[in-house]
């Protein structure tokens, strides 16, 4: 695919204290991207709550990044179409990609419970945008495009001493001796170090 060339985000027309970096550049990008005007010049977790709190900015930059994504953007002040905006934008960012661990709470944007979680959906929204078909305005951060666990076609092994294989339950077996060089492709694994003498003399 040809490459976009894509505005960049200018993030020093702004300050911010060092601990609220990562959600202040989070709001710049979002007002990059809709146009709408952050509260002030200096950006704090209050400001982007009151930002952010109606769901209508949020619905917008769903809509900038795939237009008509969200038909239906309430106006209103009162609280439940405001937190209908928001539950609208959580269904659409999860349509789009955006991954269960990665979104919030209703109550996390209108109530301003947890907004470093908002933004970090927000963000996670904002990297997704590099492989949106038809998208052309800015992104937030570098492209998706690690996964966890290696490729099937990794060729390097690793020396898995006495490892276990993680399981389902959250839970861990004994790799058996024979099978304690593996590739690297075989995902779900735990290295737990250098063999014993006793899983030494097992595998001799």
């Amino acid at each position: 695919a040809t490459p976009v060339d894509r505005p960049e985000v200018d993030y020093s027309a702004y300050s911010y204290d060092a601990e609220n970096e990562f959600v202040a550049k989070v709001v710049i990008w979002v007002s990059a991207v809709t146009g709408a005007p952050l509260p002030g010049p200096h950006i704090d977790p209050a400001g982007v709550h009151t930002y952010l709190k109606s769901g209508v900015v949020l619905c917008d930059l769903l809509n900038c990044i795939r237009p008509g994504t969200i038909k239906r953007v309430e106006s209103s002040p009162m609280p439940f179409p405001q937190r209908e905006n928001i539950s609208r934008f959580l269904d659409a960012a999860s349509k789009l990609g955006v991954q269960g661990h990665q979104l919030f709470r209703t109550g996390d944007c209108f109530d301003g419970l947890d907004i470093r979680q908002v933004c970090a959906c927000v963000g996670a929204l904002g990297r997704l945008c590099h492989d949106v078909p038809g998208y052309t305005g800015p992104c937030f951060g570098k492209p998706v495009t690690a996964r966890m666990g290696a490729h099937r076609q990794s060729s390097f092994s690793v020396a898995t001493g006495e490892g276990r294989w993680g399981t389902a339950a959250s839970s861990y077996r004994p790799v058996p001796p024979k099978m304690q060089s593996r590739s690297a492709s075989a995902t779900g694994f735990v290295a737990m170090g250098p063999p014993s003498p006793k899983a030494e003399a097992a595998a001799a």
